[in-house]
C-alpha cells in the first residue's frame, strides 16, 4: 500500500520480511534495540487480519521481541474490526469498534525456547475478550 507505507516507514516502522528467513532475525535485532531505546511497538501476531474474526495462529516474533527486550507484553482485543474493515478491502464499513487493554504479561520468566509458551499466554488473554458478533449491524 504505497501512501501506507511510506507514512509508516517515515514514523519508523519495523518491517518484518518472514519470506527472508535470516533477514528477518537481523530485522528483529533492530527492533529489539528500538524497544530497549524506548520505542513503542504495536505487533499483530496473526500477520494479517482473519475474515471470520476467529483468531488464526500466532506467530513467535513478538515472543522473541519481547523475551529479548525484557519488555512486558500488553495484550489488546479489537472487536468488531473485520464488520468496519472487511479483509480484501480498503473502504470503510459503518460499525462499532471495542478494544480491550488485558494483563501486562511478563516475559522474564520465558527463555527463548520458550516462545511458544508466552505466545500461547498472549493468545489466551486476547481470545477470553473476543466477541465475534460484536459491532455487526
Amino acid at each position: 500500500m504505497p501512501i501506507f507505507g511510506y507514512a509508516l516507514e517515515r514514523m519508523g516502522h519495523i518491517y518484518i520480511d518472514r519470506s527472508k528467513g535470516k533477514g528477518t532475525l537481523a530485522n528483529l535485532d533492530v527492533a529489539v534495540q528500538k524497544i530497549k531505546a524506548g520505542t513503542s511497538v504495536v505487533i499483530f501476531p496473526e500477520g494479517t487480519r482473519s475474515i471470520d474474526g476467529n483468531l488464526q495462529k500466532f506467530l513467535n516474533g513478538g515472543a522473541i521481541l519481547a523475551i529479548k527486550s525484557g519488555v512486558p507484553i500488553l495484550p489488546i482485543t479489537v472487536n468488531g474490526g473485520r464488520f468496519v474493515l472487511p479483509k480484501n478491502t480498503l473502504g470503510l464499513m459503518p460499525g462499532k469498534i471495542e478494544i480491550i487493554v488485558g494483563d501486562v504479561i511478563d516475559p522474564k520468566p520465558f527463555s527463548e525456547s520458550q516462545k511458544d509458551e508466552l505466545m500461547a499466554a498472549v493468545k489466551t488473554t486476547i481470545e477470553k475478550n473476543l466477541d465475534l458478533e460484536y459491532g455487526k449491524i
